[in-house]
């Protein structure tokens, strides 16, 4: 058993082509980057073959090749792991997915920049085709329609997006010109943010920090979004959450929330969430708003 809490995930730092951590490795199919072990080595146990994996153990660490295209490296990876190794079993937990999936970015090119640029243009590139559906099941196709819907509930031309993750929502907002500030609690993240859009020519600035205590005055931005980050706090950091964003926006907070019979543990979800919730933080507000229902459930609240 692990006594210790575990590094966080590095999206950034070479590690020669390939992505090493305390629970995984990730290499691309083909010659064998240095300190990963070959079909040979000693205690390497092979798990299962799927069209895009190869999955063995090596001692604590899982070992996974990818083999995963270019053309396909964009946020249909998430489909992709879960078919492929989380539905079918081979490998569980939320703490696994994400290092896995980091693996098989960086690991698509020597340098882990350039394998997230590819990864984030290929995603930007497909939310933004009209009519994009991908293959069944596609998380893009799924997810287009949430940013499409963000991006008009906007008033004002500053953003601040609070737990904005992998920060899609935060560039396609700089594309239209806003001025956008994304927040999140994850070093990595905020750092993979601001590397990738300075590579893609879009002004995003990037802020670690909890989402409930953001060093920014009151009003800060015209418009405070919180999509898709309360179902991965407990209730009352949640409600916290929600209680800043009123505070730093001078015009509108738009919070989106998925709608689920069970809380999705995979993507790492703490619970779920209803409108009545929703009408529970709006109510709490004493401000003007709304509650509506769009692939999932939105709450707009009013300042002005």
């Amino acid at each position: 058993m692990r006594q210790h809490a575990l590094l966080p995930i590095d999206p950034l730092t070479p590690q020669g082509g390939g992505y090493v951590d305390e629970l995984v490795q990730v290499r691309r199919a083909g010659p064998r980057p240095p300190g990963f072990p070959g079909p040979d080595a000693p205690g390497l146990r092979p798990i299962t073959r799927t069209p895009h994996f190869g999955l063995f153990q090596h001692g604590d660490r899982l070992v996974v090749e990818q083999y995963v295209s270019a053309r396909e490296l964009d946020e249909d990876l998430t489909r992709m792991l879960r078919e492929e190794l989380f539905d079918t079993g081979w490998v569980s937990g939320p703490e696994l997915f994400e290092r896995i999936f980091t693996g098989v970015v960086v690991s698509a090119a020597p340098c882990p920049i350039d394998a997230w640029e590819v990864f984030y243009r290929n995603t930007l590139n497909r939310i933004a085709e009209p009519g994009y559906a991908g293959d069944e099941g596609s998380v893009i196709a799924q997810h287009a329609p949430l940013y499409a819907r963000a991006v008009d509930l906007i008033r004002g031309a500053t953003v601040l997006d609070l737990g904005c993750c992998f920060g899609f929502l935060s560039l396609l907002l700089a594309r239209r010109g806003l001025h956008v500030v994304a927040v999140d609690i994850s070093p990595g993240t905020v750092a993979l943010v601001r590397q990738v859009s300075s590579r893609l020519r879009l002004q995003v600035d990037a802020m670690t920090c909890d989402a409930a205590r953001v060093p920014r005055a009151d009003g800060a931005a015209d418009t405070v979004v919180v999509i898709h980050l309360l179902e991965h706090l407990p209730a009352a950091h949640a409600l916290e959450v929600v209680e800043e964003a009123l505070r730093l926006a001078r015009k509108r907070v738009v919070v989106a929330v998925p709608y689920e019979e069970v809380a999705e543990d995979l993507y790492g979800h703490l619970h779920t969430l209803t409108a009545e919730d929703l009408q529970e933080w709006g109510r709490g507000s004493r401000l003007p708003y709304r509650v509506e229902e769009f692939h999932g459930g939105w709450l707009v609240i009013d300042r002005q």
